[in-house]
């Protein structure tokens, strides 16, 4: 009985050693990854900004409030993005979100 209360006591203590390396970040290692386009949609709503490469691929990007967007030397809301602006994107993959936008610069 007692080596049975030990072995499952070692089993917890071994997955919560796990899970907790497991929901550690593990920092900004992740490079950012760039695309030039032009805006074919904006979803104010949903976050997302749809920006078609320069290889005519679409691209959905979410935009969150931690998201810089700049238009020359200035900051400007998301509002503030027009359909066929010119953008350059910076964002990460993110496997939950999608394309996460870090940064977005408006061309003028």
């Amino acid at each position: 009985m007692i080596k049975r209360g030990i072995f499952i006591l070692t089993l917890l203590f071994t997955m919560s050693l796990s899970i907790i390396g497991y929901c550690q970040s593990p920092g900004k290692t992740e490079q950012a990854r760039s695309v030039s386009g032009t805006v074919v949609d904006t979803d104010w709503v949903g976050n997302k900004l749809v920006v078609r490469a320069l290889d005519n691929d679409d691209m959905t990007f979410v935009v969150s409030n931690d998201t810089k967007i700049t238009k020359g030397a200035h900051d400007i809301d998301f509002s503030e993005i027009g359909l066929s602006d010119a953008v350059k994107v910076y964002y990460y993959a993110n496997s939950f979100a999608g394309l996460k936008a870090a940064e977005i610069t408006v061309e003028e």
